[in-house]
């Protein structure tokens, strides 16, 4: 289901001259159509919520930044979809720490919605504080009519604009968590993703 020829040189070229990645359809139609049917039974189970920004005591709701609603994933075994997503992720973040000496241990996953109207300001994903988000992913679950478009910036300049990215259902778009600034332009209609962050983090049990 997974298209390998992500695993490839014109992957690590790209992000090692740009940042940034783009790979047209990762997985089929039908793939996506079943993660937005988890997603639909987690909104009717009322578990997405509005997004922010900041992380812990810096988190906070405003909309003058960012416009969506979000709900983590912290089971995998609601499809058999979404388990070899999570078998994916796996397997890039070993590839992607075998090309570039990285030390990603884990990854955090959601899937955000954005309604009509909806936005999020131009960020980086790597926090100040909290600097443990290495690589940034994005699964475009469907083509939204008009509006959405994720806006990527030039890693050493981050005033100029490097490409704007129509989301498309199935593309997959991948750039390091610490370099790239980008933003997701107002929405006209629906648009749904999956977004994960590889992290050089490990989670430590409660005692």
């Amino acid at each position: 289901m997974i298209d390998s020829r992500i695993f490839s040189t014109k992957t690590i070229d790209a992000l090692l001259d740009q940042g940034w990645m783009s790979f047209d359809q990762l997985v089929d139609q039908n793939f996506c159509q079943k993660l937005i049917e988890v997603a639909s039974r987690k909104e009717d189970q009322k578990d997405f919520f509005k997004a922010g920004i900041g992380r812990a005591m810096d988190y906070k709701i405003d909309p003058r930044i960012r416009i969506a609603d979000i709900s983590w994933i912290e089971n995998w075994n609601q499809s058999k979809e979404l388990e070899t997503y999570q078998s994916f992720l796996s397997e890039f973040m070993i590839y992607l720490n075998n090309n570039f000496f990285l030390s990603c241990k884990r990854f955090e996953s959601q899937f955000a919605y954005y309604p009509n109207g909806g936005y999020y300001k131009k960020h980086i994903d790597q926090l100040k504080e909290n600097r443990h988000r290495q690589i940034s992913t994005i699964l475009y679950l469907n083509t939204p009519r008009q509006g959405g478009e994720l806006v990527i910036y030039n890693r050493d300049n981050s005033a100029k604009m490097d490409k704007t990215i129509k989301p498309v259902r199935g593309q997959f778009v991948c750039f390091f968590s610490a370099h790239i600034f980008h933003q997701v332009l107002e929405c006209k209609s629906d648009r749904y993703s999956l977004t994960s962050w590889l992290r050089d983090d490990e989670i430590i049990p409660l005692i």
